[in-house]
């Protein structure tokens, strides 16, 4: 079986101590530690925020709202992932979580070109869709098959727009 997963019968042992991510955040391997996984990892920055505040219950830095182990995150201020010193870490509710990343989401977005100006006010697909009160996917189909004009100042209906090349009412006539 080893051969066949990893292409040599050696074994391999226990990858180190600490270990980054592909993604920034830091494993730690603390196999009887209370918040390990199956494997005896854990989060660093989840070891550290629980050593120091023990088991909670806590609340939101943000919101105020209580939060579990189960039911949190931890938020790093400077959002510099590698940096868990205890003074940059916060218990956060995931909304208040995501909430926080979500101007580092926008600007990869700008960055990639994914963006729209209207009127001399330039914003995602995302937030001009959030602001005309529909869905983003249906916004983007807007785009596709009406003029900007419209499909920015179309309000909500009961449908998006037609797909066919004919609209319905024009289909019933002979």
């Amino acid at each position: 079986m080893r051969l066949r997963r990893k292409g040599t019968t050696d074994y391999n042992p226990l990858p180190p101590y600490r270990t980054e991510q592909s993604f920034g955040y830091i494993w730690l391997r603390e196999p009887t530690h209370p918040l390990a996984n199956s494997t005896g990892l854990v989060y660093e920055h989840r070891f550290v925020f629980y050593e120091h505040n023990g088991v909670g219950p806590f609340k939101c830095h943000w919101c105020g709202a209580p939060l579990e182990w189960d039911t949190m995150d931890i938020d790093h201020l400077d959002d510099d992932k590698t940096n868990n010193d205890i003074n940059n870490l916060v218990a956060s509710c995931p909304v208040c979580n995501r909430k926080r990343g979500e101007h580092k989401r926008i600007a990869k977005l700008r960055a990639r070109g994914m963006q729209i100006t209207y009127r001399g006010i330039t914003k995602t697909p995302g937030l001009w869709a959030k602001d005309i009160g529909i869905v983003r996917s249906t916004f983007m189909s807007r785009l596709k098959l009406w003029p900007l004009e419209r499909a920015m100042e179309e309000p909500k209906g009961r449908s998006g727009p037609d797909t066919k090349t004919k609209g319905k009412s024009e289909r019933g006539k002979g």
